[in-house]
């Protein structure tokens, strides 16, 4: 019989004999394994973590104490391990359980970690609570190298020289982010293994007790460490080395493609991020002012093969998406053209970067947003819903969204004839259209896909478009792409004022492309109806993107009750 078998609660790891442990990082390890085979999910971060996570649950409560995960991918082992041994086969499922952790999910998770750097701040945040109210529970930050050099993970870091008791940080160090790590901080912490006394001193400033670097996988010397910890509680950072993948043999030959997986352990094929390394090609080998950034996420926003072919036009700052948007801003004052690729969720961290320092300054950056809309599996903190809102209010700022990718190449065309900053979002996944692409530029912003004397939808990115052509099969229904959503094409606008209007698109309805639909018409005394279709003021929880578009009424079937 199986150690995990009749698992029930993490406080049985502590009667566990010190030998079985091993077996039971195995089992784990064959779980995580089985599930994302059938559910997808982030299976070497999750894998490299396992013997670390065993040893923590061996030598701490948390139904007191807490540990916050950075990032949360990381965390499978964990979940299993708390009290989710038996939902972990709904993981990433609808109405099953996150595949992070998340508050709402289980007293054993402290902190909903969808995105890095945020751990040791919130860590920091409880410490204080907890002296505050005279508590003596332990703090601790499961940190990824990747993350540990996050901007935000650095100004906590020297917020204060002091550091509060009971506070440890793990420093789980596999030189990966998705990519390979390539900054000075990730080498001069990781790679001295010989020489301790440079990490010591220098950590022991900012009030850290340096300990390291030990095998993440020899669970005894992990306990020997927390239980060290322990007995002499001051401020401490332990530094682990794992091995990303482990326990799966391709995935730690190939930790960057299994990083995150969906069915049967095979990347998802994303229609735009596939073409982005040939049409960025292409765009460089012309120009050789175009300078590609990217935030720690080459692999994910199709832009890997760049790094080995044009080294001196591709930027990886890590996983700082603030540090990307400012540094393209001097790029651009310093004459060459710089093109931003982010997620879209992960560039709500630059927000204040893109508004002072990119739009304020009229600066021709070009960001590329991929994941733009819902992106199914990830859930709450991964939506990619809210970019319109916050991009369209911005002065400045020209928002475009294409239908496929040969459009995507246009615009990409059209944002670098431009003298301001230029924002073209799209989805993850399959776009099935092969629409001729009418040549966007400013005297010709939106396209009439299909005419007829009926309703008019306005359709605003590629799943809308396709969503609103099927709903229209049948019917004497107008379907615009309406490829721009700052500036609106007012002449398009204007020509179909005396229809009824149903706007379409896969962002958040609150300051979207619908609410500017509407703010036009309304001052221009619009008598008709206007129908605005997208997600509601609410976060999207985990489900497959279909399922959401369709809970959200973002599809065919409800498009077509309008017409």
């Amino acid at each position: 019989m199986g150690l995990l078998e009749n698992f029930k609660n993490p406080c049985e790891i502590k009667n566990f004999d010190l030998s079985k442990l091993c077996d039971l990082s195995q089992e784990v390890r064959k779980l995580i394994i089985d599930t994302t085979t059938k559910t997808g999910g982030h299976l070497a971060s999750s894998l490299g973590a396992v013997d670390a996570i065993i040893a923590m649950l061996y030598c701490f409560d948390f139904t007191s104490d807490k540990v916050i995960f950075d990032v949360g991918h990381q965390a499978y082992a964990y979940k299993i391990l708390t009290d989710r041994k038996n939902a972990f086969k709904s993981l990433r499922q609808e109405n099953g359980i996150s595949g992070f952790p998340l508050i709402f999910e289980s007293q054993y998770d402290h902190f909903t970690s969808g995105h890095a750097g945020d751990a040791f701040a919130a860590a920091l945040g409880y410490c204080y609570a907890r002296d505050a109210l005279s508590k003596d529970d332990f703090v601790i930050t499961f940190t990824g190298d990747a993350s540990f050099v996050n901007g935000e993970s650095l100004e906590a870091l020297l917020s204060t020289q002091k550091k509060p008791k009971n506070f440890l940080v793990i420093l789980n160090d596999n030189q990966m982010s998705i990519s390979p790590n390539t900054n000075a901080f990730s080498r001069f912490l990781c790679e001295r293994q010989g020489d301790l006394s440079d990490k010591q001193t220098f950590l022991d400033k900012f009030g850290l007790n340096y300990v390291g670097i030990l095998d993440g996988h020899d669970i005894n010397a992990l306990i020997d460490a927390f239980s060290a910890f322990k007995n002499n509680p001051v401020p401490t950072l332990i530094h682990i080395k794992t091995l990303k993948g482990k326990g799966y043999k391709a995935a730690e030959s190939d930790s960057e493609y299994y990083h995150g997986v969906s069915k049967d352990l095979v990347t998802s094929e994303n229609h735009f991020a596939d073409s982005l390394s040939e049409i960025l090609s292409n765009r460089i080998k012309n120009d050789n002012k175009c300078v590609c950034i990217v935030a720690g996420m080459a692999y994910g926003t199709g832009t890997e093969s760049l790094q080995q072919k044009f080294p001196k036009n591709f930027i990886d700052v890590g996983i700082s998406e603030d540090l990307a948007v400012t540094y393209a801003s001097g790029l651009a004052l310093g004459g060459l053209k710089p093109i931003v690729c982010i997620y879209s969720t992960f560039l709500q961290r630059a927000y204040d970067q893109i508004v002072t320092n990119v739009c304020m300054q009229k600066l021709p950056v070009t960001f590329l947003i991929d994941r733009a809309g819902c992106t199914g599996g990830d859930g709450l903190t991964h939506q990619g819903i809210f970019d319109t809102a916050y991009l369209s209010h911005v002065p400045n700022m020209t928002v475009l969204s294409p239908k496929n990718s040969a459009e995507l190449e246009d615009m990409l065309d059209f944002a670098q004839r431009q003298s301001g900053p230029v924002a073209i979002r799209y989805p993850n996944g399959q776009i099935d259209n092969d629409l001729p692409v009418n040549k966007i530029s400013t005297d010709n912003l939106w396209e009439v896909i299909k005419d007829g004397t009926g309703k008019c939808i306005l359709a605003f990115g590629a799943r809308a478009l396709n969503e609103s052509l099927l709903a229209s099969k049948g019917t004497d229904a107008v379907v615009i792409n309406a490829r721009s959503l700052k500036p609106l094409d007012i002449k398009m606008l204007n020509r179909y004022f005396n229809r009824d209007i149903i706007t379409v698109e896969d962002g958040i309805k609150n300051g979207g492309f619908g609410a500017m639909v509407m703010h036009y018409l309304n001052e221009a005394g619009y008598k008709n109806n206007l129908k605005i279709i997208a997600f509601e003021d609410k976060f999207i929880p985990h489900a497959s993107v279909s399922k959401q578009l369709k809970d959200n009424k973002i599809c065919s079937e409800y498009i077509k009750t309008l017409l």
